[in-house]
C-alpha cells in the first residue's frame, strides 16, 4: 500500500527529473543550431565585388553557404531585388530558436493519468524564452545573421549598371520620337552592345557567406530586353528607310 502523500512526492519527483530531462533536451538541440550558426561568423566578411573579382582564383577562400536565392526585377521596375525578402529569411533563421523552445509547452506530467478532474491536469516546467543560456544563444545567431544580410543586402549594386532595361522600352518610344539621326542609332545600338559585353562577365552565382546568390535567371532577363531593344531599333529603321522610302 502506498500513501497519497508519497505517491504525490514520487510524482513530483518524476516531473521534475522529467523537467530537467526536457530542459537538457531543448538547450542541446538550440546547442547544434547555435554552432551550426557560427560556422558564418567571419572576422572579415567578403562583399560581392571582392567574390566577383576573384572568382577564378584559386587562393579565394571557399565560402560557405546554405541558402539560395535569385536576384531578380523588383515590382517596382526601378532596381532589382532578391526573390525572397532578406529580412523574411532573417525571421525565418532566428525563429528556429522560438520553434525548438515551442516543444517544451504543454508536455504533460505522468500523474495527470491519475486525476480525473482534466482542470487539475498540470505540465512539465517549460523552457523560458528568457532563460539566460537561451538568449545569450539566440543574441548570437542573431548577431551572425545580420552581419552577414548586411554585406549580402549589397550584391545587388553589382547589377545596377543593367537597372536601365527595366525603363527601356519606353526611352525607345521617346528617341524614336525625336527623329533620330542614322548616328543616333548607332550610338545607342553601341550602348546595348556595350551593355551585353559587361554582361557576358556576370557570374551565374555568386557564393557569399550564408547566402549563395543565382544570376543565371536575371542575366537571361537583362540579355533577353537588350536583343529586345535592338530589335526594337532595327524594325524602326527598316520601316522608315526601306518600308517607307520604297513607296
Amino acid at each position: 500500500k502506498i500513501y497519497k502523500d508519497q505517491l504525490i512526492l514520487y510524482f513530483k519527483s518524476v516531473s521534475g527529473l522529467m523537467s530537467s530531462q526536457l530542459r537538457k533536451l531543448i538547450i542541446g538541440s538550440i546547442e547544434k543550431y547555435y554552432n551550426f550558426m557560427k560556422q558564418f561568423k567571419k572576422y572579415k566578411y567578403l562583399t560581392a565585388e571582392e567574390i566577383f573579382n576573384a572568382q577564378y582564383d584559386p587562393k579565394q577562400p571557399f565560402q560557405r553557404s546554405f541558402i539560395e536565392v535569385d536576384i531578380k526585377e523588383h515590382p517596382n521596375g526601378e532596381h532589382f531585388t532578391f526573390s525572397e525578402e532578406l529580412n523574411d529569411i532573417h525571421a525565418k533563421l532566428t525563429n528556429v530558436v522560438k520553434d525548438i523552445i515551442k516543444y517544451s509547452q504543454n508536455v504533460e506530467r505522468p500523474d495527470n493519468m491519475f486525476i480525473k478532474n482534466v482542470d487539475k491536469h498540470a505540465n512539465l516546467w517549460q523552457v523560458p524564452f528568457i532563460d539566460s543560456v537561451v538568449t545569450e544563444m539566440y543574441s548570437e545567431i542573431d548577431i551572425v545573421i545580420n552581419e552577414n544580410l548586411e554585406v549580402i543586402n549589397k550584391v545587388t549594386d553589382l547589377y545596377q549598371p543593367f537597372e536601365f532595361v527595366m525603363k527601356e522600352k519606353e526611352e525607345i518610344k521617346t528617341f524614336l520620337a525625336g527623329n533620330p539621326s542614322r548616328d543616333d542609332f548607332k550610338k545607342r545600338i553601341q550602348f546595348y552592345q556595350e551593355k551585353e559585353a559587361l554582361l557576358d562577365k556576370m557570374p551565374q552565382s555568386l557564393h557569399m557567406n550564408l547566402i549563395k546568390i543565382n544570376c543565371s535567371e536575371i542575366n537571361n532577363t537583362i540579355r533577353t530586353k537588350i536583343n529586345e531593344s535592338i530589335n526594337d531599333l532595327l524594325k524602326s529603321i527598316q520601316t522608315t528607310n526601306i518600308l517607307g522610302k520604297a513607296k
